[in-house]
């Protein structure tokens, strides 16, 4: 009878759907209090596509390796533990779309950011390329905060200059404090030096009417000089709805500051250590 319980346990803890019997290595969540689920899963199709189980697979498992390296992965007693920072949602996230396929995948928000966490990761690059095209295709509402703190955690470089444009834009009373911990010491920095100079230009442009230019050809300078004002002013207006301007000049030095600490992986490594719980729904 105790026997016939253990085993009734054991099936209860294998994933529903992710324990295939005709795979050979078993994996397991890492425990936290309660027993982790156990996956049954297939390490050729793993390693074909993730850089990490390919590597993880071409470990040395000769008769000189220890025992239980050996015999790792091969039952449900000796199962291969997952990495602690692994959550069992991402993973189920990530096995959904590498089993079922893109198409059957959820395009849901959560669903994709959860997908490119974990396939980030588990080095899936088809995975990243899937959910970088899905919310470019859908034009989604992703809020820009949480679009740049993506781009600098998982080095999406095309996703950085249109999101810093629009967080630029963006009101500073509508500013929150997780807006504000999405961006990280860098990103703000780089977001209100920029508004601040664009506001210096602005007022500069609104206030200080540029001298004008002596033109031979001009043989009325009090007409030449009413015909200059009317066209600044009008210039102004135009410039205030958000047509001329030189803004430009200042996102490209805020962008190319940016995208080079996207390969300054030291600092990389701090974002996503300090901004790591921040990308939640």
């Amino acid at each position: 009878m105790s026997g016939a319980t253990e085993s009734s346990d054991k099936n209860e803890n294998r994933h529903p759907t992710f324990y295939f019997q005709d795979a050979p290595l078993v994996f397991q969540i890492f425990p936290r209090g309660v027993p982790g689920l156990l996956y049954r899963l297939h390490p050729g199709f793993l390693g074909i596509r993730s850089a990490f189980f390919k590597d993880v697979f071409s470990l040395p498992r000769g008769p000189d390796a220890d025992p239980n390296v050996r015999t790792e992965g091969t039952s449900d007693d000796n199962p291969i533990l997952l990495p602690i920072t692994v959550e069992q949602q991402d993973f189920d996230n990530l096995l959904c779309y590498m089993y079922l396929g893109a198409g059957a995948s959820p395009k849901t928000d959560e669903f994709l950011v959860s997908l490119l966490k974990t396939a980030a990761f588990f080095q899936v690059k088809d995975g990243i390329a899937h959910v970088i095209a899905e919310f470019d295709r859908q034009a989604t509402n992703l809020d820009h905060g949480v679009r740049f703190e993506l781009a600098r955690l998982y080095s999406i470089d095309e996703w950085i200059r249109p999101s810093f444009e629009e967080l630029v834009n963006k009101p500073l009373e509508e500013f929150t404090k997780a807006l504000i911990s999405q961006l990280g010491d860098e990103g703000l920095y780089w977001v209100l030096k920029t508004k601040g100079e664009i506001e210096t230009v602005r007022r500069q442009f609104t206030f200080d009417t540029h001298p004008v230019c002596t033109d031979p050809a001009c043989d009325n300078p009090a007409r030449c000089m009413d015909a200059w004002l009317s066209e600044w002013h009008r210039m102004r207006w135009m410039w205030g709805t958000g047509y001329p301007t030189k803004e430009i000049d200042f996102m490209d030095q805020a962008v190319a500051a940016l995208m080079e600490l996207q390969t300054h992986d030291p600092i990389r490594a701090t974002v996503r250590i300090e901004n790591g719980h921040l990308v939640t729904y």
